[in-house]
């Protein structure tokens, strides 16, 4: 080890041996053993020799029990320590360029340690810095939970722990707060790091802001509600000359029994037990035109998705009243065939009036573009198994072509000369958005049937707390 024969070493001091020293090493083992008569164990790096030394020290006890001396095991530890430190650079590039890679990166990185009392933050990315305003070194030891806010507590680790172990990662979009105050919506992802025994001692989070992608899904369904609203309006445009015949029944028969009442009320001993019935009728024809008219504002009305405890018969009944003058007017037949037995659902009124309202025009066009021989439209209501409710609408016409079929329910496409093209693609966006499908196949016979399916109401468990 020293490159020096054994006879020029005995009678040496070891520290002028290894050292090359006129006194011992401060923190020589074998002064600590001639002290403590105990053992001593160093390990360290002597640059005149530039060798890593691990020495082991143990007391020489005489016969009578006297200390008599050391004894010194050196082993030269230079190989060892140069690999331990090798690796530990290895270690370190790979850390420094993993964070670096974590610092190209647009989503917001935090290495949290979970292995103490609470979560500490240990790593953040650039990509955090330029999303929240905070820095590294004023986050780094906190605990994430504030960025939730000045009021909001930390998660317990043995809630965190929990959490993770039935899955990969949790997700949730929950709104945080800036360093200036201001309040974001993000996309969480909690993922665990665990050791060898299967112990949680980091989560890695990855943060997106959302918050423009909020914004734009709201500003998307103000344009959707914009779209319903037109989409409606030109349908009742169609509709205007039916709609004008039902207000005009009550109207005319209010006006004609108000004559009749004043002819009555001329006479020199009217009967005024037939005045009376006159007025009741008169009553309840204003009540009918009102409910006509409102039926239509309901309609054209401009609101959010009311989601309510529906019977879908009384809704498919009610549409057919709306719409019933103009089937007379084509010289066509609306025919009902419903299941009284089924179920009720949930839904928004108005949306799936609409649906239906379109889905019978449909129909009707497609009668009167096929002749005078296409006369009956039914809609039928049936139960589909124990969770669904299945509405038809079946018209007697041609039936739809089949290069159309794939078509039909793109936006924009239409074969109608002033169509918009937005009704099917709508109507089925509703439907989907009631948890339902719908879907439109020929009949074996003639014309063309639209069925659509909406989820049977059921009561939540108290867990949930409302309506499922």
């Amino acid at each position: 080890m020293l490159g020096v024969p054994k006879a020029r070493l005995i009678g040496r001091k070891c520290h002028e041996v290894f050292h090359g020293s006129d006194e011992p090493w401060k923190h020589c083992p074998h002064v600590r053993t001639l002290r403590t008569g105990k053992a001593a164990v160093e390990e360290f790096f002597e640059p005149r020799l530039k060798l890593y030394l691990h020495i082991s020290c143990s007391p020489i006890i005489g016969r009578n029990g006297r200390l008599m001396g050391t004894l010194h095991v050196t082993r030269d530890i230079t190989s060892v320590r140069r690999a331990a430190e090798e690796l530990q650079r290895a270690q370190r590039e790979e850390l420094r360029v993993g964070f670096a890679a974590l610092d190209t990166i647009p989503v917001a990185v935090l290495a949290v340690d979970t292995r103490g009392d609470n979560a500490e933050i240990i790593y953040a990315n650039r990509a955090f810095e330029d999303m929240t305003g905070y820095t590294r070194p004023e986050v780094v030891g906190r605990d994430p939970s504030f960025l939730r806010g000045p009021a909001s507590s930390p998660v317990p680790i043995g809630k965190i722990d929990e959490s993770l172990a039935g899955q990969a990662v949790i997700q949730t979009e929950i709104p945080f707060y800036r360093k200036d105050g201001t309040q974001f919506w993000g996309l969480l992802h909690v993922a665990p790091v665990r050791n060898a025994d299967g112990r949680l001692t980091h989560v890695i989070e990855t943060l997106v802001d959302t918050t423009q992608m909020r914004r734009a899904e709201m500003e998307f369904e103000h344009q959707r509600e914009e779209l319903l609203l037109t989409t409606r309006a030109a349908k009742l445009g169609e509709l205007a000359s039916s709609i004008a015949h039902e207000v005009n029944q009550p109207l005319t028969a209010i006006l004609s029994n108000a004559q009749a009442a004043q002819r009555l009320l001329a006479m020199d001993s009217p009967d005024v037990a037939e005045v009376d019935e006159i007025l009741k009728d008169i009553v309840h024809d204003d009540r009918r035109a009102g409910e006509v008219i409102r039926k239509l504002r309901s309609m054209y009305k401009k609101k959010e998705p009311e989601l309510e405890l529906l019977d879908v018969n009384k809704l498919i009944r009610a549409t057919t009243e709306f719409v019933n003058a103009d089937a007379v007017m084509r010289n066509k037949v609306i025919r009902l065939d419903l299941d009284e037995s089924v179920a009720p659902v949930r839904g928004d009124w108005v949306q799936l009036q609409q649906v239906l309202l379109n889905l019978i025009s449909n129909g009707l066009d497609a009668m009167v573009e096929s002749g005078p021989d296409a006369k009956e439209l039914l809609i039928r209501s049936a139960p589909e198994g124990r969770d669904l409710v299945m509405i038809e609408v079946s018209d007697s016409g041609d039936g739809i072509p089949e290069q159309n079929m794939k078509r039909l329910f793109r936006h924009f496409f239409t074969t109608k000369p002033d169509g918009m093209g937005m009704g099917l693609p709508i109507s089925r966006a509703i439907i989907e958005g009631h948890g339902g499908n719908l879907v439109v196949r020929n009949n074996p016979n003639k014309g063309a049937t639209f069925f659509f399916t909406l989820p049977v109401w059921r009561k939540a468990s108290q867990a949930d707390g409302g309506l499922a």
